[in-house]
């Protein structure tokens, strides 16, 4: 009864209807996908891109507890007998079901042959079952190539009660088939089993398709032989359709610093995937009541819950407190409670606040979320502190929608009555929908994220006169597919509504490398803000250090320029027109924001673009758009000796090789608030630009000069300003957030000519990651071809330079 039992749960989950608009008015383009929340629930739609010749469309689980309610539906369907029959008949040792989804498809032609995994030992299988089958209509069919006569196509009939397997190496392809007109479907559920063994999991992971589970050696190992073992002592979780609790109590919380847990039912099941606790050090819980006194919040927090002194529903005024900006908020009715918010309304004021955290070790709790989430960055985009003594049914809501998993609401208590009781509540995302109560502890964080529906917890400490504190951070991966939808649930009017301010700041707070972390101790004086001197000799490498020694950035370094560079480039672009080209761009020939050209230089290709309109300046960006243009370039950085930089920047940074894989200038005579950015994430810190100028304005003595600037990694409302001279480069590297300076001649008709050289140490484990940030016509976004540039242009064995040719 399989089929059944998944008709039934997508009946029930009403997948059908997102089925039905899937082969119709909300067909998916090829290569496009998006995150959906079905029933509480998280999955993913994706349609393969055009190659399939197909319009399926995937539905796959994509967290842990939308996988385990499909793994129930498996369990009561008796998909188990499945599992026997392929453990026994490949003499395996055990199974997980580790990837499961369902697709829907009704037109293919010359389906595309692939193999779902290749080299795993034969301990892979995706497992077909047929949910709906289109009726009087030609057979629908799987085609599997014969493995020892790849001409020859068996055609098997797909059929109800019986599953078709396709294991290692084994290509495959959909039938051809064309229901559209009669309007029948072929839905089919998708299921990936393997004997998970540390000889086979990284090319399991190698072949994934979906963004669950995700693609972590470790934490596939831990789900070896979950489902099914030779020794019969596992077996698939069931019963789906509980509509019922016995037991609503959840599990302890952790209690080691830095430790995260999900929040779970005491049988184990996971509430919500968003919803955990995180434990932090005693030392968080104290910086932040010493901020309270010292601020004169305890008083105010007094005031607010006496008659006299609290806030009509709705309203809010803003308050100078210590000559900072703050604002007071008490939400509106529906929240039926007396809790008023209190959220900085300056950058000033958030900074100081994001510095109590980062006193009080706040980066252990960015930390745990980071990994157990899987993100890139964190930013702390909205602090603050809300007090309550009074609530009764409490307004059940969520904080966030569609915003990919990478947004989190962290609520933790400074002040707790000596009797607290539960004051959280959560509504589970299993079929139940039970409401869990989690009691607020001193030292422990709860976290919210996406779509996770909760509420104040009743309470009345009105009588005994005390009150709860609260801590609350928003913090969030932020990125292009969720600024919008953060934005959409802001309930404070701090930071500004801006996309463009929130994307500048991504990652700031914390960083998947480890090197990035809050504020801490007092703010810079604008005297301790200068920067120590940059080389003096050619090849000499020095980071970019505060007068104390301080590192602005892990990644931003100065390195000093042999003496002929500057002269011979910027001949060499007098010589192809380039200079030309460059006075044109700043006058009438300016491209608008966001638009891209080619142009023919000494008979080779350049690309020329402006970038969009956020970078607030008439910057042109132009890098060579082939191989004979790159190679004419790097000629010219052989000639200047740029392999004295090479090797500086390669020995200081302890790497094995470098390659200069794309080159070009940048143009611009005027820029107003430039956008902050970074030219490399995630490449293991083996990649750098490298900025040297060209040409400047000459400036009169004590004339300001243009500057380059470079945000504070661990301190990001600080930025160091560095000045463009001749003779020496900017280098940033991996997450280095950095802008070109404020300046504007376009009175005076000068402009600033700066190189610019992207270089890398080019591995493996960083190739897809330079890809990812790279939009250059040339050299090809092809992974291959990367890794065959690896080590061209130095190695630390010196048998490896730039070639010198004689440019013609």
């Amino acid at each position: 009864h399989i089929t059944d039992t998944l008709r039934e749960f997508c009946t029930e989950m009403e997948m059908l209807k997102i089925f039905e608009d899937l082969m119709g008015p909300e067909m998916y383009d090829p290569g496009d996908s998006a995150e959906v929340r079905i029933k509480g629930k998280q999955w993913f739609i994706q349609r393969p891109e055009a190659k399939w010749n197909s319009n399926a469309h995937w539905l796959n689980a994509m967290d842990e507890t939308a996988h385990e309610h499909f793994l129930r539906v498996l369990g009561d369907g008796g998909f188990q007998s499945v599992l026997d029959a392929v453990g026994r008949k490949f003499d395996l040792d055990s199974l997980t079901v580790y990837s499961v989804g369902l697709f829907v498809v009704n037109q293919c032609e010359n389906g595309f042959m692939h193999y779902d995994f290749n080299n795993v030992d034969g301990k892979a299988f995706n497992i077909l079952i047929p949910v709906n089958l289109p009726r009087d209509e030609p057979t629908s069919q799987i085609l599997v190539a014969s493995r020892n006569d790849p001409n020859v196509t068996a055609a098997i009939d797909y059929q109800y009660e019986v599953a078709v397997g396709v294991g290692d190496g084994t290509n495959h392809a959909a039938g051809d088939c064309d229901y559209s007109e009669s309007g029948g479907v072929r839905l089919m559920a998708s299921l990936y089993i393997a004997d998970v063994t540390d000889n086979n999991v990284e090319n399991l992971i190698q072949h994934y398709t979906d963004p669950f589970p995700p693609a972590d050696k470790e934490f596939l190992l831990n789900w070896k032989g979950l489902h099914w073992n030779k020794q019969g002592s596992v077996e698939l979780p069931r019963d789906w359709r509980s509509h019922t609790r016995t037991d609503t109590s959840i599990l302890p919380g952790p209690t080691e610093s830095g430790k995260l847990e999900l929040l779970r039912f005491s049988d184990g099941t996971i509430v919500d995937p968003y919803a955990f606790r995180v434990a932090f050090p005693e030392t968080l819980t104290q910086a932040l009541q010493k901020f309270c006194q010292e601020m004169g919040f305890a008083e105010l927090f007094d005031e607010l819950m006496t008659p006299e002194g609290e806030y009509e529903p709705g309203t809010g005024e803003i308050h100078q407190i210590n000559g900072m900006k703050w604002q007071i908020n008490r939400p509106a009715k529906k929240w039926n409670s007396n809790s008023h918010w209190l959220n900085p309304m300056s950058e000033e004021a958030q900074d100081q606040f994001l510095r109590v955290l980062g006193d009080g070790g706040f980066d252990v709790v960015l930390e745990a979320i980071g990994k157990h989430f899987h993100l890139e960055g964190l930013t702390c985009y909205s602090v603050g502190l809300f007090v309550v003594n009074h609530s009764d049914n409490g307004w059940m809501h969520d904080d966030f929608k569609k915003v990919d998993g990478k947004a989190f609401n962290i609520l933790f208590p400074v002040q707790l009555p000596k009797e607290s009781i539960a004051e959280l509540k959560v509504e589970s995302v299993d079929y139940s929908l039970d409401v869990v109560h989690a009691r607020y502890e001193r030292n422990v964080a709860c976290g919210v994220g996406d779509s996770t529906r909760h509420a104040t917890g009743d309470c009345d400490y009105r009588d005994t006169g005390e009150m709860r504190v609260m801590v609350t951070i928003y913090l969030a991966d932020i990125t292009d597919s969720n600024v919008n939808n953060i934005i959409k649930h802001y309930t404070d009017d701090w930071p500004p509504a801006d996309e463009d301010y929130l994307l500048t700041r991504s990652g700031i707070h914390w960083t998947s490398d480890g090197l990035t972390k809050l504020p801490s101790g007092p703010p810079r004086t604008e005297r301790e803000q200068s920067l120590l001197p940059g080389p003096t000799k050619p090849g000499e490498v020095l980071p970019l250090q505060f007068q104390d020694g301080v590192a602005v950035d892990p990644f931003a370094f100065r390195v000093g320029l042999p003496e002929n560079l500057t002269k011979i480039m910027r001949d060499y672009c007098d010589k192809i027109r380039l200079t030309q080209l460059f006075e044109e761009l700043m006058d009438d020939e300016q491209l608008d924001p966001g638009e891209d050209e080619y142009a023919q230089l000494n008979g080779n290709n350049w690309y020329v673009q402006r970038p969009s309109a956020k970078f607030h300046t008439t910057a042109h960006w132009l890098s060579t758009s082939s191989e004979e243009a790159h190679e004419e370039y790097l000629q010219v950085l052989a000639e200047g000796g740029f392999d004295i930089v090479l090797e500086g920047i390669g020995k200081y940074f302890g790497l094995d090789d470098l390659v200069c894989y794309s080159v070009g200038f940048v143009v611009l005579d005027q820029c107003d608030e430039g956008y902050m950015y970074y030219d490399f994430k995630k490449v293991s810190g083996n990649a750098f630009s490298l900025l040297f100028p060209i040409i400047l304005p000459v400036h009169e003595a004590n004339e300001a000069k243009e500057q380059h600037f470079v945000r504070t990694r661990n301190d990001p409302n600080v930025v160091a300003k560095v000045d463009y001279e001749y003779g020496m480069g900017l280098g940033v590297g991996d997450y280095t957030r950095h802008t070109t300076g404020d300046f504007d001649h376009r009175e005076s008709d000068d402009m600033i000519v700066l190189a610019t050289i992207y270089l890398a140490h080019i591995s493996e484990e960083n190739v897809e990651a330079l890809l990812n940030d790279f939009f250059d016509p040339f050299p090809p976004r092809d992974v291959e071809y990367f890794l065959n540039l690896k080590g061209l242009h130095w190695n630390k064995e010196g048998s490896a330079q730039l070639q010198r040719k004689e440019i013609v």
